[in-house]
């Protein structure tokens, strides 16, 4: 080899070993942010465990699954809330068993009464949904509020598709949130 080829050798050398100080500088810096990340996760993660029924890991676990089959999520336990600007539980929608349960805790405050929910939820939400989910069943429970009947609970079962339950979530928002 000539002299000439061997500088530039050692130049090519030099430079690689440069390159490779600055990637394990990187490295560390990304290390240093993956734990910050970790830790702002994990008190996200209490913080969301301590106002809720289950820790935020289960949440996300069953949100997760459900993601990775969307078409069918069977077995899955998934759980929602929905709360007011003002912070108070409004509803739980519940999915286990092919079966979506929503319940309002406080039905005085979100006053869903027979009139409301055939209008704003049956025809709007229901017949839609019943085109997809064709063996959609329905039950009610009803409380006695100021001399009327409100909806307690709306309970649908058959319900196959996560799509499905994220169009029942969106419309239940819209239901208390009037």
């Amino acid at each position: 080899m000539k002299e000439n080829e061997i500088k530039k050798l050692l130049d090519l050398i030099e430079d690689l070993k440069k390159i490779i100080e600055q990637k394990k500088d990187q490295i560390n810096v990304l290390n240093e942010e993956i734990v910050l990340l970790t830790k702002n996760s994990d008190k996200l993660n209490l913080l969301i465990s301590t106002g809720s029924f289950k820790t935020a890991a289960s949440l996300l676990d069953a949100e997760t699954a459900a993601f990775k089959s969307k078409s069918s999520f069977n077995n899955v336990d998934y759980t929602k809330k929905i709360f007011s600007k003002s912070e108070e539980l409004l509803s739980v929608i519940k999915f286990e068993n092919d079966t979506i349960s929503i319940r309002f805790p406080s039905p005085e405050i979100v006053k869903i009464t027979e009139e409301k929910y055939i209008n704003e939820f049956v025809k709007p939400v229901l017949l839609e949904l019943k085109k997809k989910e064709e063996k959609l069943g329905t039950h009610l429970t009803r409380k006695k509020y100021e001399n009327h009947e409100i909806i307690e609970i709306i309970s649908l079962q058959n319900v196959k598709s996560y799509e499905s339950f994220e169009f029942i979530t969106k419309a239940v928002e819209k239901l208390t949130n009037k």
